[in-house]
């Protein structure tokens, strides 16, 4: 059992160096549950399955959907499964075995923001609640609908050896993750993860483990078992839990000794338990000496403290008369803290998402501390083949210093060159030769590779090579640190250096440059022959110095006392000895010298015999060099690039595997596992019984790795200029322009959809646009260019097509298939007949043409790794197109053509049996490929990593056959290779689909129009193709089980092509819960998504895909209001059927205006569409047309938004071309809130929005942001509380008081929540215990009994039943109106003000004059509502507000009366006073005293507003900037029957908000269903009453908790 240092639960954060404000989450993955994405894991082994810790922050996209999160899947017990997941009802439910044990009354509708899920899971305690607890945002959830606890001590299905998922392979989650952990054996607080800010806001904060450092592993010698059962198991030491203790079986002991002895400090904290009847003191020993005299026998439980300068062991027994010592605890004290000692986390994990560099790394395990986040940083392996010519070998993520070459194939030296010695000199690591130059060896070290020259050794023509490169320090430097010195470049991050020097007269000291020790050094006298000198740490345990290994030979360990030198290898030196080898007087010396690095590299050794045997690195290896030691035996060098099995020799030049030498391959195999190898077989070589080995181990990654499942890391290739795209046109009957690829492509292969009688036509830029072949067809290639043309022109963005009628009969609707090469071609002479090549590498395609010989040969492809398909047709003569695919290229089947339906067979005479290389592809005599003087081409596909696939698959006859290519595919081609299983061969064409029509095949073998057999079949059947391929994230699916796609056991090949458009399907995100800026592109942050409470569209990929799904126009909004700045959008029109149909724009307005139909096209404020042929802008939904230009919007098109409402401007591109020559488009921006949105009206439409939370494909306007939640203003008001609180607190008919809110209040107002009694409203102004009342029209009265006294942080309630009435339960809300009562002389009438501008309220008092005159407010902004109440005298309070219709309009606080339109108009429309127009009995009559409260709006902290109801559950959303603190809301186009109603967030922590006051009446609290309160606004959720009636119309006065820039979903 491995033991490390770590913090219990309890210990918040201890250990910790990370804060609330210094730490940063990069990264969040996207997971879309249509998708079936998810990452799945089966630990290696078994672990704590009774205590654990999961904590992750998540983001919800779907709403009324299952959402797994964490999951064990399982048969229903709780020992075998288990989920943690948001349930479709939207309550989070932790199930353990089949039914919801813990479900949450808690709703979770919260799309717009993130939140922070804390599991802490420990079925131990005695408490039975405390077994499964869950956190959200740093608060415990203790209201439950279903609770049923775990028993005492039961195993739980998580650590168990079974497959955990985060998401699940069904019913994924919908939604983001970001920072997920999950601490195996321990139950820790949500301290430990995260932490309140100063404006009491839950922000992430780094998890350390709860270690200040990293202690080593624990070795647990014990032998026996626990004293009187398991209960008492040596685990029960470290487990973290003071109630349960170790103690060993009769006459036996527990001894625990780490690794290596802790040092650094200085106490040990022992809790422990001595038997009564227990006598021996050293029964307990402390690094071997008795310490067990400090417990008193028969004592109860107790902690002893013991100095100590390290730790190297402990010990405790039971005699042989069964008298015991029980240990508790064991606690380290250093850093100024106490650590308990807990199991060894193997299961634990951290997944940060911030490895992109492949889908893969997407799961790597972030808690191992590998260096610069990315193992391949400091050495990688590269595989490539030889050409005979300079060649460049490319992949390396570094520029390397040490390259180590070996051909594969062949017996070569091992050739090793460094950039200390420089790129001409070299040395072989199996040879005792002195170093040579030659400059045509190796030619240079690259910032991603390196250059081989024309030698056998390193580039022998078609010999395929292995390279192992490091990376050291780059240009060497000179170093003193020696006796003498030495010329080193060095990189400590990744521990190697490379150490050049010359050898002297007696013992010598030769600095390395390194920070540590070097556990492993290979050095090499350059001027003379001799062998190769090898240190490693594990050769001798206490002298190390004194052994040597020779790394040209075979031979065990050698002894020479102080071969090392008497100084041996220090954090600063290396000794050499006198005279030997590698310090021979004058003679210069290479040495290559690695110190180990956690996570990264691993120096050590192991006894074999065990079968299997692993042994553990930390991580996952990518590079192992293992000899034996107590025998002869050889260097093995083993890499996962080649594969477990492939072994080479470091001593021996031959060929890799080669038995006679190495051994037996199969008995020498080594399989690679996430934190270390394992030895599958016993053999001299690797793993025999009695032997000794040391091994060098370098990493892939580290362990604990998660394997992803239809998850995109990046958008890989730089798709600015794609290699491969699909365009689509209805043809005219003349000449037309093809434009939209976005590249001007070199293969066109055109067909119609829907017509018979039409060939496919592939037209190339290497023949000519005129020289045409047919892909159904064997016919020779015809020339066009006497005839009405096809294709008449390659452009820039596309093709002109010519009059002809097989592509320009009008009406009728093509496809073009089209590829970019290298444009024009060029000779070459890489085979035996030189070939014209136009190569494109960066997408893996070359137009190869060639003359025919007749013989035996190859030809030069241009791609610098091998073609895995190739298409080759005669252009001279009809015969068939010969096709080599490399599924089943060189098979027992390995021939088949295009034009044919038939099923492949073999031909050796076509490909000669033989897979093409990275240079070359072979041809033989067959006619189709090589008849003697006819012109052939050949189109070759070479496979790169998320753009092209050419793979094969075996039929299920079922639907949800899924075929995984690593990318989103646009385009396949799939064929049979094999019969149907009922005999019927004439099913086997080539099949061709695209995104956007699944169910719509094209046969490449015949001319068939779209989705008919027709004359594709051989036969008399015409059956209708049934086929249909739908494509996902990562691949594609077979829908159904027709003969030509899907048939039982049938073997398909395929050929498919990415859709990668700029920035697009990249689930790797910049939108987390920080709030960051970066160093270079957009600011991370919780980004702007569409928002799925609009009740509108149908969304997808984390709410940023809008698909076509009705006949009605449906709009969507943004989940960021846009109200000034300025701001950039893109949206990629992935599929668009017409105009009109779906698109993108900017919206105002509520919710209910987006679901409308007709044709108010979502009733957007702003969209980009076209409509005959021209670009068009129309607003105000639809109604005009501002502005238009030619063109046409397609499938694939990039539309950009730039908005900028400081100005009033708004621009628009297509594809980085701006309309209206870049100048705005529409300039009209009344003040109010907009959103960036889309609609969508038919099916077979979709967009692709992108805010910025992944690289835009064009560079944004200059000022223009990307729309998150960094990027917004910064709040006036940061945390809501210190403007506008609210309290709760019982009655107990004695004066108290009321404190803890967040500021001083000026205004409280009182309501009782048990029973009837009046709202009682006092303010500062007028003075503690002058009171109105809401629900009643009567002038102040004065009652100190109410309320006694406003206090800085709350107030103080006298005896009366109104505010303190025992025991019932009160709710008091206060507001802020700054420090002091001031005479405002601003308006005509002088006015007493209490404000507080920043957070736009004020307490104003006047009295009326009953004319028209001015009086002061103290806002200086207008307000947007004002509650009036005369004072001096009985009046209703009058509540007048510009916020409904944008006139004046008055209600009553305490009626439920409809509205009133003012004929005033200008009483709020001033910054400094409000404007009375004349005699008014309610605000202004002359001689009555009133009270006004102000209200303007503050940006993130207040809302003024109306919105319409629709009658339903689902009810309208109101954006407001910020998470809602308290809510005043009253309908206004009718009388109602409750009247206004106030929720809060303080008597409902939680949605749905339930409990409900009314202004107007003295009733009780009344609950129902109203409201969810959210990160950035409110959402209806009661249905048809009041609040929401079907279209009735309502008025709003909200505050926040936090401003949406900063705050979490609720």
């Amino acid at each position: 059992m491995a033991f490390y240092n770590n913090v219990i639960a309890g210990a918040a954060g201890a250990g910790s160096a990370g804060g609330a404000t210094d730490y940063q989450i990069s990264k969040s993955l996207r997971f879309n549950s249509s998708d079936s994405s998810y990452l799945s894991r089966t630990p290696s082994s078994a672990s704590n399955r009774r205590t654990w810790t999961w904590s992750g922050w998540v983001k919800r996209s779907g709403i009324g959907t299952n959402d797994p999160i964490f999951e064990v899947a399982g048969s229903s017990t709780k020992a075998t499964q288990f989920a943690l997941k948001f349930h479709s009802n939207d309550y989070i439910s932790i199930d353990y075995g089949g039914a919801f044990y813990l479900q949450t009354t808690r709703l979770f509708r919260d799309p717009s923001a993130w939140m922070h899920l804390v599991v802490v899971v420990d079925t131990t305690l005695s408490t039975a609640d405390n077994r499964v607890r869950l956190y959200i945002n740093g608060i415990e959830e203790t209201v439950f609908t279903t609770r049923n606890n775990p028993n005492q001590n039961e195993d739980l299905a998580v650590n168990r050896t079974a497959a955990h998922a985060i998401s699940a392979s069904s019913n994924s989650l919908d939604g983001y993750l970001a920072d997920v952990h999950f601490i195996d054996g321990q139950a820790l607080a949500p301290t430990d993860f995260g932490e309140y800010d100063a404006n009491n806001v839950w922000q992430a904060k780094k998890f350390t483990h709860g270690t200040a450092k990293h202690l080593g592993d624990w070795i647990n010698d014990t032998v026996g078992t626990p004293y009187g059962s398991a209960v008492n198991g040596s685990d029960k030491a470290f487990d973290g839990n003071d109630s349960t203790g170790a103690a060993p079986n009769t006459g036996t002991a527990f001894v625990f000794t780490p690794s290596t002895p802790i040092t650094g400090i200085s106490k040990v904290r022992i809790r422990a338990l001595r038997d009564s009847s227990q006598s021996d003191d050293d029964g307990l020993q402390l690094n071997g000496t008795e310490i067990g005299s400090n417990w008193t026998a028969g004592a109860a439980v107790s902690e002893v403290e013991i100095t100590v300068n390290n730790l190297t062991s402990l010990r405790w027994e039971t005699n042989s008369i069964s008298h015991w010592y029980k240990v508790y605890k064991i606690e380290i004290y250093y850093g100024g803290a106490y650590h308990t000692l807990v199991p060894g986390d193997i299961n634990s994990f951290n997944l940060d998402f911030e490895d992109t560099t492949t889908n893969q790394a997407l799961g790597y395990d972030a808690s191992i501390d590998s260096p610069a986040r990315n193992n391949r940083g400091g050495f990688d392996a590269v595989l490539y083949t030889g050409t005979g010519s300079d060649q460049t070998i490319k992949g390396l993520a570094f520029q390397p210093d040490l390259v180590w070459i070996k051909t594969r194939n062949e017996a070569e030296n091992h050739f090793i060159v460094d950039s200390v010695r420089g790129v001409a000199n070299q040395l072989y690591a199996n040879s005792n030769g002195q170093e040579y130059t030659n400059a045509n060896r190796f030619k240079a070290f690259n910032p991603n590779g390196f250059t081989v020259g024309t030698t056998d050794d390193t580039n022998q023509s078609s010999n395929s090579f292995v390279a192992w490169a490091w990376k050291a320090g780059g240009p060497s430097t000179s170093n003193t640190t020696g006796s003498i010195t030495s010329s080193v470049s060095a990189d400590n991050t990744y521990g190697f250096s490379v150490v050049s020097y010359t050898g002297a007269t007696g013992a010598q000291t030769v600095g390395h440059g390194l920070s540590s020790a070097p556990k492993f050094i290979i050095a090499k006298n350059r001027d003379s022959s001799s062998d190769w000198i090898v240190y490693h740490e594990d050769l001798d345990s206490s002298y190390p110095e004194d052994k040597f290994l020779r790394l040209n030979q075979t031979n065990s360990t050698s002894t020479s006392a102080d071969y090392w030198g008497s100084g041996g290898v220090t954090n600063s030196v290396f000794g050499v000895d006198n005279g030997i080898l590698i310090n021979s007087n004058s003679q210069k010396v290479i040495a290559y010298c690695w110190s180990e690095v956690s996570g990264y590299s691993k120096f050590d050794s192991y006894s074999g015999g065990t079968n299997p045997k692993t042994i553990t690195t930390g991580f996952k290896p990518r590079f192992l060099l293992i000899k034996r030691t107590d025998t002869t035996n050889h260097w093995m060098l083993i890499d996962s690039k080649r594969g477990g099995t492939q072994k080479l020799g470091a001593d021996t030049n031959v060929s890799e595997n080669n038995n006679a030498t190495l051994g037996d391959a199969s008995q020498n195999i080594v399989e690679f596992l996430d934190d270390g190898f394992k030895l599958t077989t016993t053999n001299a070589g690797t793993n025999t019984s009695g032997g000794t080995y040391i091994y060098a181990a370098f990493g892939d990654r580290a362990g604990n790795n998660w394997t992803t499942n239809n998850l995109i890391a990046t958008a890989g290739l730089d798709t600015a200029a794609q290699g491969f795209d699909v365009v689509t046109w209805t043809a005219n009957g003349s000449n037309q322009s093809i434009t939209g690829l976005g590249f001007q492509p070199d293969l066109i292969w055109a067909k119609s959809q829907n017509t018979g009688s039409t060939p496919h036509l592939l037209v190339d830029s290497v023949r000519g646009v005129s020289q045409v072949l047919s892909s159904h067809s064997t016919g020779a290639e015809q020339d066009y260019s006497g005839i009405s043309g096809l294709i008449s022109s390659f452009n820039s963005d596309g093709f002109d097509t010519g009059g002809n009628s097989d592509i320009a009969t009008n009406n009728r609707s093509f496809v073009a298939w089209c590829w970019k090469a290298g444009g024009s071609a060029s000779s070459n002479s890489n085979g035996s007949i030189t070939s014209s090549v136009s190569a494109n590498d960066t997408y893996g395609f070359s137009i190869v043409t060639y003359t025919g010989t007749g013989s035996n040969a190859t030809v030069g492809h241009g791609l610098s790794s091998a073609p895995k398909w190739i298409v080759v047709k005669d252009r001279s003569q009809a015969t068939g197109w010969a096709v080599y695919h490399d599924a089943i290229g060189t098979s027992t089947n390995n021939y088949i053509e295009l034009q044919s339906a038939g099923a492949a067979g073999q031909d050796n005479t076509a490909f000669q049996n033989t897979a093409p290389t990275n240079s070359v592809f072979s041809i033989g005599t067959k006619a189709a490929v090589n008849s003697s003087g006819d012109n052939f081409v050949a189109y070759c596909w070479s496979e790169i990593s998320g753009f092209s696939r050419f793979g094969s698959y075996t039929g299920t006859a079922s639907s949800g056959n899924k075929v995984t290519t690593g990318f989103k595919t646009k385009f396949v081609l799939i064929k049979r290779v094999g019969n149907a299983s009922d005999g019927e061969t004439t099913y086997g064409g080539w099949g061709m689909y695209q995104e956007g029509e699944t169910d719509k095949q094209l046969m490449a073998n015949c001319s068939g129009e779209e989705g008919v057999r027709g004359n594709c079949n051989a036969g008399s059947n015409t059956r209708d193709i049934q086929a249909s391929v739908v494509f996902n994230n990562d691949g594609f699916t077979l829908s159904s089980g027709w003969y030509e796609q899907n048939d039982t056991g049938v073997l398909y090949i395929y050929a498919a092509f990415a859709d990668k458009p700029p920035g697009e399907i990249i689930d790797s995100l910049i939108d987390t819960p920080t709030n960051y800026e970066a160093d270079s592109g957009n600011n991370g942050g919780n980004y702007c998504t569409l928002n799925p409470l609009d009740n509108a569209t149908t969304l997808s990929n984390g709410n940023l895909t809008i698909t076509g799904s009705s006949s009605s126009f449906k709009g969507v909004r943004s989940t960021i209001g846009m109200s000034s700045g300025k701001w950039y959008m893109e949206c990629k029109v992935t599929a668009y059927s017409s105009s009109t149909s779906s698109a993108p724009g900017i919206w105002n307005g509520d919710d209910t205006s987006l679901n409308t139909g007709g044709g108010s096209y979502g009733n957007a404020y702003l969209f980009v569409t076209d409509y005959a042929s021209n670009y068009r802008i129309y607003v105000n939904k639809g109604s005009s047309n501002p502005y238009s230009e030619a063109g046409s919007i397609s499938a694939g098109d990039i539309i950009g938004i730039a908005l900028d409402l400081d100005n009033g401007k708004c621009y628009v591109h297509i594809n980085g071309t701006y309309l209206n020559s870049g100048n705005s488009v529409y300039s009209t921006w009344p003040a109010d809130t907009y959103y960036f949105g889309g609609y969508e009206y038919t099916s077979g439409n979709q967009l692709d929005f992108n805010f910025g939370q992944r690289p835009f494909a064009y560079t944004p306007r200059t000022g223009h942001k990307s729309l998150c939640t960094t990027n917004l203003a910064d709040p006036t008001i940061a945390d809501g509380s210190t403007a506008m609180d609210a309290a709760l607190y019982t009655g107990t008919g004695s004066t108290q008081t009321i404190s803890g809110l967040g500021l001083s209040p000026d205004l409280v107002w009182i309501k009782r929540r048990s029973g009837a009694a009046i709202h009682v409203l006092n303010d500062a102004l007028r003075g503690a215990g002058e009171q109105l009342s809401s629900n009643s029209s009567d002038g102040e009265t004065t009652n100190t009994n109410n309320f006694a006294a406003f206090t800085s942080d709350g107030f103080t309630v006298g005896t009366g039943s109104g505010t303190n009435a025992s025991p019932e339960t009160h709710v008091a809300w206060a507001w802020d109106a700054g420090s002091s009562t001031v005479s405002n002389t601003n308006g005509s009438i002088t006015s007493s003000v209490r404000a507080n501008a920043s957070a736009g309220f004020s307490i104003t008092q006047y009295q009326g004059s009953g004319a028209a005159d001015t009086i002061g407010h103290g806002l200086n902004a207008s307000p947007s509502i004002v509650f009036f109440k005369p004072t001096s005298s009985a009046g209703d309070w009058f509540v007048y507000t510009d916020v409904i219709d944008g006139s004046l309009d008055y209600l009553k606080l305490n009626s439920v009366d409809a509205k009133n339109n003012s004929t005033w108009t200008d009483l709020l429309t001033s910054a400094s006073v409000l404007e009375m127009e004349g005699s008014s009995t309610a605000i202004n009559a002359s001689g009555v005293t009133y009270i006004a409260y102000c209200f303007a709006p503050v940006e993130g902290y207040s809302a003024f507003g109306s919105y319409t109801g629709n009658g339903s559950t689902n009810g309208p959303f109101v954006y407001t900037g910020f998470r809602p603190k308290f809510l005043l809301y009253k309908r206004t186009d009718a009388a109602d029957t409750v009247g206004w109603i106030l929720t809060d967030s303080e008597r409902n922590s939680y949605n749905v908000i339930d409990d409900y006051l009314a202004t107007n009446t003295n009733s009780a609290e009344g609950t129902t269903n109203i409201v969810d309160f959210l990160s950035n606004g409110f959402k209806m959720r009661i249905g048809g009453a009041d609040g929401n009636i079907s279209a009735g119309n309502y008025v709003y006065a909200c505050f926040a908790e936090h401003p949406f820039k900063t705050a979490r979903a609720r």
